[in-house]
């Protein structure tokens, strides 16, 4: 909900993650309807992430 303020910057890289994946991908469309450009959704396991780097 905060987004915008703390935000501000469109093109900003926003990566979004929950359980699931349906709050996540809620969230992205919202923030891309509210104008943000650079939004992605994770669909695979955090831990596949953070394991690689």
């Amino acid at each position: 909900m905060k987004m915008l303020q703390l935000y501000p910057d469109e093109n900003l890289a926003i990566f979004i993650h929950c359980a699931t994946g349906a709050r996540a991908t809620f969230s992205a469309e919202q923030l891309k309807r509210v104008g943000y450009k650079n939004v992605w959704v994770i669909t695979c396991m955090l831990d596949d992430i953070c394991c690689a780097f």
